[in-house]
């Protein structure tokens, strides 16, 4: 629903549908929001909040090396943070505030953003569960590289504009293999091909909208020519961790020689591999 339906809906009483009703938790796409202007979200109140989080949590790029590249993170991150965040229109630099909810008044925030879908997500998935908050500060250009995440996400546009590219968590793109790596090393990166470019779905993203991001679908990201924020607020379900858990399973069975069967899509629970998955690490044979 654009902003202007919901904002009528409001003044007639009338409750609002959900506008990630038609999309979850399958399918990508955009929808409006009305955090454009958020005090916190300033580049200034973001440059104050760097500097009163956590500095394992502020990360700061080294080096822009397109879709195909890796994070390359700068080592002094926090320090330089605050400043490069002011400067970002010129400093050539992306910023990254991982678990920003860890300060009271952005966990807040994300509370109050995620409150409208939670009835929806729990019905379809489970409870929203392990809900975080990321803001990225990007300088123009700046490329996120291939990659996927292991988690359910809506991305909020605030500032600027940019392309995110998404694809179906599936084979080229996907592959069961890149799957059990993920679940069990944390490690998100995918091989890049350069026909992915042409492939997949382009939303091109500006200040107002928001884009749902399935649980694992992989994406590459470009700022477009200007500065960019991004709030990015992510939560797991039951039915994402026993596909977690599913997929360590897989891996360790793997590792003993067997060949277990793929991990069913949803709505399919993989119930008994996330059971086995949990006896095997009793065991000390997974994660």
């Amino acid at each position: 629903m654009a902003r202007g339906q919901q904002a009528v809906a409001a003044e007639r009483g009338v409750p609002a549908p959900c506008p990630l009703a038609p999309l979850y938790p399958l399918d990508a796409g955009v929808f409006g929001h009305d955090l454009v202007g958020h005090p916190l979200l300033s580049l200034a109140a973001l440059a104050d909040a760097a500097a009163r989080m956590n500095p394992a949590h502020v990360e700061l790029r080294a080096a822009n090396r397109g879709a195909g590249g890796d994070f390359a993170m700068a080592a002094d991150a926090a320090a330089r943070a605050p400043g490069t965040i002011c400067a970002i229109a010129d400093s050539g630099c992306w910023a990254m505030l991982r678990f920003a909810e860890q300060l009271p008044d952005y966990r807040a925030l994300m509370e109050q953003a995620l409150a409208p879908f939670a009835a929806l997500v729990e019905a379809r998935t489970g409870p929203m569960r392990d809900c975080r908050a990321f803001i990225f500060i990007s300088s123009a250009a700046m490329v996120t590289p291939f990659h996927c995440d292991p988690e359910y996400n809506i991305l909020f546009q605030i500032m600027g504009d940019k392309d995110f590219r998404t694809f179906p968590p599936a084979e080229p793109w996907l592959t069961a293999a890149d799957e059990e790596r993920l679940h069990a090393t944390g490690d998100n990166l995918l091989p890049w091909d350069d026909a992915y470019a042409q492939q997949g779905c382009n939303h091109r993203l500006a200040p107002g909208d928001a884009l749902f991001v399935p649980f694992k679908a992989p994406h590459v990201v470009t700022v477009a020519q200007g500065p960019s924020i991004s709030l990015s607020l992510t939560w797991k379900s039951d039915w994402s961790l026993a596909q977690d858990a599913a997929h360590r399973c897989n891996r360790a069975l793997r590792q003993l020689g067997l060949n277990p069967r793929p991990i069913p899509p949803w709505p399919r629970r993989a119930a008994g591999k996330a059971l086995a998955a949990r006896v095997l690490h009793r065991a000390g044979l997974t994660p």
